[in-house]
């Protein structure tokens, strides 16, 4: 038993891995793996110019090793590693390879490839709104005013541009209640006054919206 444990110190250390390598615009490396040397950080990448190395590698040997390298959308100039089983190029670039009994390698060169530009967004924001403006606008232009027949009229001239009572109107009108209550529930209904309750007095008052001059204004 002592013999089996000091062969368990004298022996290296045989790893099998699955690495996965993701790297950011700005050189950042995140790796995601059990072996002791792959660790996150920036130590991995360096620039020169516009070109971008990632330099990975183990200096022990893995029994087996699979890995993934996901890197954002670039240009790749050279690979270095022990086998490239795919490399796609969609929304970035991924390298996926494998080895065994030797040091995990990988060595890329790349270019990153422009952001996308935001210049239109602002572009688009001002457009927009100079739509909807003009919508707006002819849409209002185009709206027909509301017409109100002749016992309309001569209620919304009572009201004026100020407060009035229901009480009020039926005293200057002389128009019984159910034809009073049903001329002004058609004011309200298109808008063009309001109605609240004060005590035991509905009061009225304009609102706004103006309706279509007609021979009965003056």
């Amino acid at each position: 038993m002592r013999w089996l444990l000091i062969l368990l110190f004298i022996l290296p250390v045989s790893y099998a891995a699955d690495i996965d390598i993701y790297v950011e615009r700005d050189g950042t490396v995140e790796i995601n793996s059990d072996h002791p040397e792959l660790l996150s950080g920036d130590q991995w990448t360096s620039k020169k110019g516009s070109y971008w190395v990632l330099n990975i590698s183990t200096k022990e040997t893995l029994q087996d090793y699979h890995f993934t390298a996901h890197l954002p959308p670039s240009k790749v100039n050279y690979i270095k590693t022990s086998k490239v089983i795919t490399i796609e190029d969609d929304h970035g670039v991924v390298i996926e390879g494998k080895g065994e009994q030797k040091p995990f390698v990988l060595v890329v060169q790349y270019t990153l490839k422009p952001e996308p530009s935001t210049i239109w967004l602002p572009v688009g924001i001002v457009l927009g709104g100079f739509i909807l403006g003009i919508y707006y606008f002819l849409s209002r232009k185009k709206s027909p005013k509301p017409i109100l027949s002749e016992r309309q009229e001569q209620i919304y001239r009572l009201i004026k541009h100020k407060p009035v009572t229901q009480a009020y109107i039926e005293r200057e009108t002389g128009l019984p209640k159910a034809s009073l209550s049903r001329n002004i529930d058609s004011l309200i209904g298109k808008g063009l006054i309001a109605k609240e309750r004060k005590g035991m007095s509905n009061v009225l008052y304009r609102t706004e919206k103006v309706p279509e001059r007609s021979g009965f204004f003056r």
